[in-house]
């Protein structure tokens, strides 16, 4: 079940980012750097993030287990009118079950009842396992590129239907 995600949330949603930054990217970032993407940083972090009326929506999926995943959305830090993916991770022992799909759906949605059907997303180079989620799901690489904090990024994009 997707829903809002409250403030209590945060230490389950860092422990669900952290355990997929570590099984997604492990090849992609550095060790240290990775080792330094730690549970009680993210908490913090989530924690200023979950603030009542902050700008970007969070989402998470709850199963048996509590929460498998998380949504982040909001309006574009690029292109103005558009809305952006901020981030999508589910834990790697609910990979393939759904979760990240019925997460991107409710994202696509929120977008577009706040006005903002049109949506980009930034996917770390190499992580081909996003890409094909995001191509999947109608994204499409647009040739922007990016380094943010030392990693290198590509920009895919999605028009809404007309």
């Amino acid at each position: 079940m997707v829903r809002e995600a409250r403030l209590e949330d945060a230490a389950a949603i860092a422990r669900v980012h952290v355990a997929s930054w570590h099984a997604a990217y492990r090849a992609l970032i550095p060790a240290g750097r990775l080792a330094a993407f730690t549970v009680p940083t993210r908490t913090a972090a989530w924690q200023r993030n979950l603030r009542p009326g902050a700008a970007v929506r969070t989402a998470v999926f709850d199963g048996p287990t509590g929460v498998l995943g998380f949504a982040s959305v909001g309006p574009s830090r690029d292109l103005g009118g558009w809305g952006e993916v901020w981030a999508l991770y589910v834990d790697p022992a609910a990979w393939g079950r759904g979760v990240g799909s019925a997460l991107f759906a409710d994202a696509m949605v929120a977008l577009a009842r706040r006005g903002l059907p049109d949506v980009l997303l930034w996917v770390l180079e190499g992580n081909d396992r996003a890409l094909g989620f995001y191509q999947g799901g109608g994204f499409a690489l647009d040739g922007a590129r990016k380094v943010e904090d030392g990693l290198p990024q590509l920009r895919l994009r999605r028009r809404a239907a007309p």
